[in-house]
């Protein structure tokens, strides 16, 4: 009985890795996908717009996956059970700073939704501050903290300011791809993405 065990349980094992040397281009990209919508802050319909490339590395399968191809994520998903060997995002940083992507993400979709920027006034000033006051991986720096209660204040500094907030000062960004995604943002708000320097330092 318990020699009839083992071989059931060596079949089973046998029937799971073979299922996942198999497994399909469909199931794959759902995984990588996971990734984007768990851990980076995408929408599902983000995730769908992505390009994904598979290439079989004997022991894993490596999915690389990108909007542009400026900026590419990677995953490396094991055959045996189809589980994360490791990812990464081409959005690493040295920074200091402790804020996810997926808050960062988050905070830009919020800003999108409630259209923040079209119509900038105290009251959306007031609920720009509160809501990232809800993300504690998110500080905001003191130039956004004066900028937000003052007139002056433009939504090109608040969005400038919030990438330095989550990601600490230029000098730290690393790679450079941060510049870029942080470039895309201002074209995506259209907002002119040349601060002044001093303006908004002072964040008046």
């Amino acid at each position: 009985m318990k020699k009839w065990i083992i071989t059931l349980v060596a079949l089973l094992m046998l029937f799971t890795v073979s299922h996942a040397d198999k497994a399909t281009e469909e199931e794959l990209i759902q995984i990588a996908q996971s990734l984007l919508t768990e851990v980076y802050g995408y929408t599902q319909e983000e995730a769908d717009s992505f390009t994904y490339n598979i290439s079989d590395e004997d022991k894993l399968w490596l999915v690389r996956f990108y909007q542009s191809t400026s900026w590419v994520y990677e995953a490396k998903i094991l055959k045996s059970d189809l589980s994360f060997s490791s990812y990464k995002t081409p959005f690493g940083t040295s920074s200091v700073s402790k804020a996810s992507e997926n808050s960062v993400r988050a905070l830009l979709h919020e800003m999108e939704e409630n259209d923040w920027f079209s119509k900038w006034n105290a009251d959306s000033k007031q609920a720009l501050g509160e809501t990232l006051a809800q993300y504690s991986d998110i500080h905001i720096n003191n130039s956004m903290d004066r900028g937000l209660q003052t007139d002056g204040y433009t939504p090109a500094q608040a969005l400038e300011d919030f990438f330095l907030s989550c990601y600490g000062e230029r000098a730290y960004w690393s790679p450079k791809t941060l510049v870029a995604w942080r470039n895309a943002t201002f074209e995506a708000f259209g907002l002119d993405g040349n601060v002044p320097f001093a303006i908004m330092q002072q964040g008046i």
